[in-house]
């Protein structure tokens, strides 16, 4: 809800910035059924900067599941759905109009994902020039050529502009995009010869948790079909890396494995990172989750899909946090306890009656259809909009509250490297998240629930802490009523008799006292050591000057019983007064 309100408050502005279509000419950049790959392109004259965007969208691996995926859909397959568009309207990042944009000025390229491979494979198309003929989709054999569609949209934008006519160069993708910005910057550096270039990474911090992603993405299968292990990934004449296993995965999947074989070296990046991404932590719900559906408690499976995420989020920052002791990297980290893949939707086609929105849960990512036909007691609904950046924050409270586009400004203003995580804890705790987490029995979604929990805890606080200040309250009444009692008169047969050198302290809370002091004649009665005229020495002195025998002195300090000691003192006539 509050997410919605900060959308509605803040205006999202209507862009009418427009991208072309065009054709990337090599022939080898061809999309998962031989149509040619695509991109589109908004040139700024007047500004030598540059933003090129790689659209998310998952992957296949195996024979059967890109046949799956094909058949569901070939909006991320196939570039021929696309000739009905030819022009695209940017956002976000791509938009020219958005005041808020700071790359609104830069030269603009978005790039279509049609390759099924993270911009990896390198496959080469070898059919005739009838590329419909070349495809059959009753028996479909599918092309991966990834690295090509992008090696080919490098050379067709250094033939536009010319080598070394490039000013700050800003490489984004989100998901598999992302995939591409890590792995092809370095590519992109070589061949644009820029001033600067730097790269946002939008939900594509990927780690093997529970061999998710090794579910996700049989590594030995997409070897098969990519052709990996041949892919020059950093331009320094490793050409294995992909080939590389790094906590069980493909290393060129992994932003700290390369960042390890140095594919940032120089390079600024900002990486967006969900700490419970749903794309990789729902094979662990599901499967943790269903083992419990048949007990029929639901305080059960929810307790246990809270403790995968938590252990899930764990890993992800310890994964993050490993490239925080790295000295070379100059990274900037945005972490949101959210759920949600892809926080960049930069183009209208993922507005409401575009492609993508329509498609999402369908085509976008199959691991959301996973959680809602799965025993779990829970719905996530996925929201992948143009304008997220302006409702999501992050931080609050252990660091400052930012808003993603003012971070994403931020790092594009060259500033210090930064780190925004928030502070709070659960999932999607935060009210901007995009996402919405639902419990299934109860229809309450999940902030929504923590909202109240947190409430019942802060009025039961509360409670305790009123119920302490009367408890005191009362004390403190009951304790001056006590103090302005009269106090108790003390008598000489309630002071116990003093030696000469003894001393005696009350303590009192409030003391209202007289003292009387009536000299007696007759210093026998004296109850204190004589009060008369005629009292017995108690310095030594006078045993030395034989006023008081040695016997009498020793008895008087070491305090005899009170009717011995009237006796002794009585004896003594030393015409002195005892002190």
């Amino acid at each position: 809800m509050l997410r919605w309100l900060l959308l509605v408050l803040t205006p999202y502005p209507t862009t009418t910035s427009l991208l072309t279509r065009k054709y990337i000419t090599s022939d080898k950049a061809r999309c998962n059924d031989y149509t040619p790959a695509i991109y589109y392109l908004h040139r700024n004259h007047g500004n030598n900067n540059w933003i090129f965007f790689f659209e998310s969208g998952g992957g296949c691996s195996t024979v059967s599941g890109c046949r799956d995926r094909f058949r569901n859909s070939d909006l991320l397959m196939s570039s021929g759905w696309l000739s009905r568009h030819e022009t695209l309207e940017g956002r976000d990042l791509l938009s020219s109009d958005d005041e808020g944009n700071p790359y609104r000025s830069y030269s603009k390229v978005y790039v279509p994902y049609c390759s099924s491979d993270m911009y990896l494979g390198m496959q080469e198309y070898g059919g005739g020039s009838d590329d419909e003929d070349d495809f059959d989709e009753d028996d479909p054999m599918f092309l991966f050529a990834g690295y090509h569609i992008l090696k080919g949209l490098v050379d067709d934008i250094v033939g536009l502009v010319g080598q070394d006519n490039f000013g700050d160069v800003v490489l984004a993708g989100s998901s598999a995009g992302g995939v591409a910005v890590m792995n092809h910057i370095a590519l992109f550096k070589a061949q644009l010869n820029p001033n600067d270039i730097s790269g946002i990474v939008d939900s594509a911090w990927f780690i093997n948790f529970e061999d998710n992603f090794s579910e996700l993405w049989n590594f030995e299968e997409a070897q098969k079909l990519t052709n990996y292990e041949g892919f020059p990934n950093t331009g320094t004449g490793d050409h294995a890396i992909c080939k590389e296993a790094w906590g069980g995965m493909p290393c060129c999947f992994r932003a700290d494995c390369l960042n390890h074989h140095g594919a940032f070296s120089g390079i600024r990046m900002l990486f967006i990172v969900s700490k419970y991404d749903i794309y990789l932590l729902a094979g662990s719900m599901v499967r943790n989750a269903n083992s419990l559906a048949k007990s029929g408690s639901l305080s059960l499976q929810i307790s246990t899909i809270a403790d995968v995420a938590s252990q899930y989020s764990g890993a992800m920052i310890l994964s993050v946090n490993s490239t925080l002791e790295e000295k070379e990297p100059i990274f900037s980290y945005y972490i949101t306890s959210c759920m949600q893949h892809v926080y960049l939707a930069t183009s209208n086609l993922w507005e409401s009656g575009g492609e993508f929105h329509e498609q999402e849960k369908r085509s976008f990512d199959e691991t959301y259809r996973a959680i809602h036909d799965s025993n779990l007691p829970i719905r996530f609904n996925q929201s992948v909009t143009p304008g997220t950046w302006y409702g999501t924050y992050s931080g609050a409270p252990v660091f400052p509250s930012s808003l993603l586009k003012d971070s994403i400004e931020r790092f594009m203003n060259k500033s210090d490297s930064f780190y925004i995580q928030d502070g709070c804890i659960g999932i999607a705790c935060n009210p901007t998240c995009p996402g919405s987490l639902q419990f299934v029995y109860s229809t309450v979604t999940w902030s929504e629930s923590a909202d109240g929990i947190v409430m019942i805890i802060l009025g039961f606080i509360a409670l305790s802490a009123v119920i302490m200040k009367v408890i005191l309250m009362g004390y403190l009444v009951w304790l001056r009523r006590e103090q302005s009692k009269p106090s108790t008169h003390l008598t000489n047969d309630f002071i116990p008799v003093l030696g000469p050198q003894d001393m005696m302290s009350v303590s009192c809370i409030d003391l209202t006292h007289t003292v009387s002091y009536v000299q007696k004649k007759d210093s026998s009665t004296s109850s204190v050591g004589g009060s008369g005229k005629d009292s017995p020495f108690t310095d030594k002195k006078d045993v030395e000057a034989g006023a008081v025998t040695q016997d009498q002195y020793t008895q008087l300090r070491n305090g005899s019983e009170p009717r011995k000691r009237h006796q002794i003192m009585s004896s003594i006539n030393t015409g002195k007064r005892i002190l």
